[in-house]
């Protein structure tokens, strides 16, 4: 949930060319078992890492490898500069925090109190901010409405704001549901400013940068800052070659954090030793938060609570454009693990745990494997389950697909079939239960987590529209709340949608007036008034949930 990494094998330079071509000496000597965590990396003249370890609050070793900048050379090393991407996050979260502490604000307090600007949506809090419980739409996929998206815009944090004053709703009610949601940490930011008179940058400095020494951290939130020592961001095109993708927007808050590898060890040492924060701050950070149903999130402030071989990590990852990054702890053997990288290739969110897994002696973490079920589409009940269903809490759509002994959602979900409509989830946390329509057919089932929580998901018409229906939808739609235009066009056997005339997106038919653009994660579910014409869209992502769109009066109907 901290992030969407790619779970891509292509991992780019090997750590044994890459320190023995670094122009600087490194502090320590990595243990052989980094080389065969990273065993793919062989080569220096792509991207790379910089990574640290330390135990009992003291350095082991720093290794680093692959280059900093493939255009003009130089290779990654100790005091190479990288973009944290979402790890970011605990900054932020440990600048309310310290307010907090000192009597400034309450983690309580509502939103408004601090931008009363902003709509009245729900009794939002601070604390619903950090902890990603607020319903906030992700200011990101709105920006994807627009002709221009964040990553080719030098949006700031400003821009987030007005553009979330333009919101009308809200994906749930606030306290409802967890969800990730990078404008709650931008609205942080912003309350962090409000409440000290100072800018971001300055008070994080004054308060956590400068007493932890993290002399070479900041904030990337000046269009076009020179930062000696930053080393630009890459990802691979279908071919292999490398692209830069080096961010360009300023909004900070939940990323934009410009750091090197021993400024981060300094801050995950501060949760152990609360130099900065004081008695009991490191509890307060790794508080897990709590629905109102009384559910746990295992979500702290900016930091994920899980466990690594039985035992309790800390962590985040992160990734913005092409830097990817993981920060993590296991605080009870004072174990800590920072890795920073320039290429988005490498996928951080998995190879961080696996490498503290293995420095800290622990079973390697499971890695994601399809359910076994037995052959796909055997006779049996669990046929008359498969079909596309709506979850009906976020609007995602799922493929269920039968199997000899049991199903799957959306692949890599494995449930087996126990008998009577029943299914249980390969790992025992989850039930299933479908229900029938009057004629016997299965239209919809439960999904109940041993935690009490529940989701509905119903069946959905995939009677798809002729050729001959398709300009039905063609036309222009507008929503106000990302004060964005779309056109719908009809190519060949299909939709397109085409935004300020530049950006077009091929729609694939999937459902009763419901398309989908498979490159953006979008699902558009056309509305129709009361004698039957398209009306509006409602567009859905997995962090916004419903943007309704209204057909243009000028745009007449088919």
């Amino acid at each position: 949930m901290s992030s969407f990494l790619p779970r891509c094998p292509f991992l780019v330079s090997a750590f044994a060319v890459a320190v023995a071509a670094s122009p600087r000496a490194l502090p320590g000597q990595a243990p052989p078992v980094v080389d065969s965590i990273f065993a793919e990396m062989h080569s220096s003249t792509g991207p790379g890492c910089t990574i640290a370890f330390d135990s009992g609050g003291r350095r082991q070793w720093i290794a680093a490898f692959g280059r900093a900048d493939l255009e003009r050379g130089g290779m990654t090393d100790s005091t190479t500069i990288f973009e944290a991407g979402s790890v970011s996050k605990q900054l932020t979260a440990a600048a309310i925090i310290l307010l907090a502490r000192g009597g400034r604000l309450s983690l309580d307090d509502p939103l408004r109190r601090w931008i009363p600007e902003f709509p009245e949506l729900g009794p939002i809090t601070v604390r619903m901010l950090l902890t990603h419980q607020s319903g906030l739409r992700d200011w990101r996929n709105l920006s994807e409405m627009h002709r221009w998206n964040s990553d080719n815009a030098a949006y700031r944090n400003a821009d987030v704001l007005t553009l979330l004053r333009r919101q009308r709703s809200l994906n749930f009610e606030p306290g409802a549901e967890f969800l990730y949601s990078n404008s709650n940490y931008v609205l942080a930011a912003i309350v962090v400013e409000r409440v000290t008179g100072e800018s971001f940058r300055a008070f994080t400095t004054r308060a956590i940068f400068g007493p932890l020494g993290m002399r070479s951290t900041s904030w990337r939130d000046t269009a076009g800052e020179i930062v000696p020592g930053r080393a630009r961001a890459y990802s691979p095109d279908d071919a292999g070659r490398f692209t830069e993708n080096t961010p360009v927007e300023t909004v900070v808050g939940p990323g934009g954090l410009m750091t090197t590898v021993p400024d981060l060890m300094a801050w995950l040492r501060n949760l152990d030793t609360e130099h900065v924060g004081g008695a009991g701050f490191r509890e307060a950070m790794e508080r897990v938060s709590v629905l109102r149903s009384g559910r746990s999130t295992q979500y702290a402030m900016g930091l994920e609570i899980s466990t690594l071989g039985g035992e309790r990590l800390v962590s985040h990852a992160g990734w913005t454009g092409g830097y990817v990054a993981w920060a993590g702890r296991l605080p009870a053997r004072g174990l800590a693990l920072g890795i920073l990288c320039n290429g988005n290739a490498i996928n951080t969110e998995d190879l961080g745990p696996a490498l503290l897994a293995r420095l800290a002696r622990l079973p390697a973490p499971t890695a994601d494997q399809a359910p076994d079920l037995g052959t796909a589409g055997a006779n049996g009940g669990s046929n008359s389950l498969a079909g596309l269903f709506r979850n009906q809490r976020n609007d995602q759509l799922v493929t269920v697909r039968a199997f000899e002994r049991g199903v799957t959602l959306n692949a890599w979900t494995g449930y087996a079939d126990v008998g009577d409509g029943t299914y249980r989830s390969i790992d025992g946390t989850r039930t299933l239960n479908s229900s029938r329509d009057s004629t016997g057919r299965v239209d919809a089932f439960h999904v109940r987590h041993r935690n009490g929580d529940a989701v509905a998901y119903v069946r959905l018409d995939t009677t798809l529209s002729t050729a001959k229906e398709l300009p039905a939808y063609a036309g222009r739609y507008r929503s106000d709340e990302t004060d964005a235009e779309m056109q719908i066009l009809v190519g060949t056997k299909t939709l397109i949608v085409e935004r300020g005339g530049v950006l077009r997106d091929t729609l694939r038919a999937t459902f009763r007036d419901g398309f989908r653009a498979p490159s953006r994660s979008w699902v558009l579910t056309f509305r129709r008034d009361p004698g039957g014409r398209v009306s509006g869209f409602d567009l859905g992502l997995p962090r916004s949930r419903r943007i309704r769109f209204e057909r243009m009066a000028d745009s007449g109907y088919r």
